[in-house]
């Protein structure tokens, strides 16, 4: 609000200093009164509101214009003949106009990526499904691997009846355990990188485009994979051909009467499983990477270049603002 001016001098409003929003500049909006008595005076402001917001908001790319009018109504000489009243101004409020363009994918970084580049969600949940059944499956390996080199140990120098003087070893003097060891090995470096994994897929989207992120899944899936193999069928392996092996061992003896004494039975059940287990695992991680080949390819096929995915948003809300 603002006093009359002295007699003889045109009626204008004072002009505003520029306004800085989104670190540009605009200068402040011309101004213009009809100087035909009875008319009316129409301003026309075109005002930017941005939505300010943190680089996981999608909402920082959008820009509000709003425009007012600005309605002086009947100025005229003979109603203010040196009169000292303020001058009163109506500024009624005109619905907003949104001016909104294509929302781009927001990575956790604050990176923006076109949203033809972003892979459908369910191989994402299809991931870390997998991921929590190995991480179940490497703790029941882990428990039965272990309960078995205990049984082992505990037992390795006890005598019992048989052999060629009338007592023998329980267990062979020279046991092959290098698949045990391997197996028990995998599968705790598989519940601590998959623990980690785990952890770090919960800050991410589903359907975010492959990053750094997943380039270290899949090295390390990689490397668990071939320990799975390795470990299984070198066991399952052992079981029919290497007599020195816990796992044949154990099975070769499992029906001996002297099961109350050595359990047998319970090794040789517990090496068997473990086998099937890593055989199912090996099949969870092929699939775990399956997963990736199939968003890395539908990002490759969905990547087609276009004018809306180099949109200049920043440079065109600034020549849009200042016009």
């Amino acid at each position: 609000m603002e006093g009359t001016p002295p007699r003889g001098q045109p009626l204008s409003p004072t002009p505003r200093p520029p306004e800085q929003t989104l670190n540009f500049v605009c200068p402040p909006p011309a101004y213009s009164r009809s100087s035909s008595p009875g008319r009316q005076a129409r301003f026309h402001i075109a005002e930017l509101e941005p939505h300010h917001g943190g680089p996981n908001q999608e909402a920082n790319i959008e820009n509000y214009y709003k425009d007012f009018r600005v309605e002086v109504a009947d100025i005229t000489e003979k109603e203010r003949p040196n009169s000292r009243t303020p001058l009163r101004i109506e500024i009624p409020k005109q619905p907003s106009r949104v001016i909104t363009q294509p929302r781009p994918f927001l990575l956790d970084n604050g990176s923006v990526v076109p949203r033809e580049q972003v892979a459908p969600r369910w191989p994402a949940i299809v991931r870390r499904v997998v991921q929590i059944f190995v991480f179940i499956f490497s703790i029941i390996i882990l428990a039965l691997m272990g309960h078995s080199l205990v049984l082992f140990e505990s037992a390795r120098s006890t005598l019992i009846p048989g052999g060629p003087h009338g007592m023998q070893q329980a267990w062979p003097v020279n046991a092959a355990l290098e698949p045990n060891y391997l197996l028990v090995g995998v599968a705790l470096a598989s519940i601590l990188t998959t623990a980690f994994s785990l952890i770090l897929s919960l800050r991410q989207k589903l359907n975010s485009p492959m990053t750094v992120r997943d380039a270290y899944s899949i090295s390390v899936t990689l490397f668990l994979l071939a320990g799975w193999v390795a470990g299984t069928a070198v066991l399952g392996q052992f079981r029919k051909t290497n007599g020195d092996s816990l796992i044949c061992w154990a099975c070769d003896k499992a029906d001996a009467p002297v099961g109350s004494i050595i359990p047998y039975g319970s090794v040789c059940a517990e090496q068997t499983a473990s086998v099937y287990i890593g055989a199912l695992i090996s099949i969870l991680e092929t699939l775990f990477l399956g997963t990736f080949a199939f968003t890395f390819l539908w990002t490759r096929r969905q990547a087609v270049p276009s004018s809306r995915n180099h949109f200049p948003l920043k440079s065109w809300a600034t020549n849009r603002a200042c016009a």
